[in-house]
């Protein structure tokens, strides 16, 4: 997935994420560790009887976020805030990864 700088590094993504005292920005997520953080979705692909794919930006950074098995999750569509709990993994250099997160819709930042 390519990065698209205009979203990533939206200034009022990065202070809507600051309201949130308890999460870590993508930017400063650690590989092998488990984070919480939260972003809005700004990609979704779906890999067909194989993963539900979303990119999320926060005004940090970008992540991906992959439930296996899944093809829909409830509500989740393209502008949808949400808050992942999962181990990082760099499945690529400089590219975080969460899979099968615990999540939770959030308020969005725009709305």
């Amino acid at each position: 997935m390519r990065t698209a700088p205009a979203v990533v590094d939206d200034p009022g993504l990065g202070a809507w994420r600051a309201g949130f005292d308890d999460v870590t920005p993508i930017a400063g997520l650690v590989a092998r560790r488990e984070h919480t953080t939260v972003g809005v979705v700004d990609r979704m692909r779906v890999t067909p009887g194989r993963a539900l794919t979303v990119r999320l930006v926060d005004g940090s950074g970008a992540l991906e976020v992959v439930w296996t098995g899944r093809q829909t999750l409830p509500g989740l569509t393209l502008g949808t805030a949400l808050r992942v709990t999962a181990l990082v993994v760099e499945e690529r250099p400089g590219h975080p990864t969460m899979r099968n997160p615990v999540w939770a819709p959030v308020a969005e930042p725009f709305a």
